[in-house]
């Protein structure tokens, strides 16, 4: 039996998403952490893993649109939440 374990960290600096670099078009930075801990060839047949990204739960924005000089609309779109989960694989 095997135990194995990781931790990320991704970080993403301040952008612009437009030509003309305003307030409206700015994305602030950002940084995640995810992790993962396993528990390898249990029995020579079984491994499970418990895993969770965006772990402290930051609200954040992953991308943006300038569209206000055609449509008059500028948005922007939410990065994914804390997610988590299981995973088990059977080897037979």
């Amino acid at each position: 039996m095997e135990l194995a374990g990781s931790v990320d960290w991704y970080w993403q600096s301040e952008i612009f998403f437009a030509e003309f670099n305003s307030a409206i078009n700015r994305l602030p930075g950002w940084g995640l952490l995810s992790g993962r801990l396993a528990l390898n060839n249990i029995a020579d047949l079984l491994d499970v893993a418990l895993w969770g990204r965006n772990l402290t739960g930051e609200k954040f924005f992953q991308s943006g649109s300038d569209q206000f000089s055609g449509l008059g609309i500028v948005y922007h779109q939410y990065g994914e939440p804390r997610t988590y989960g299981v995973e088990a694989t059977i080897r037979f």
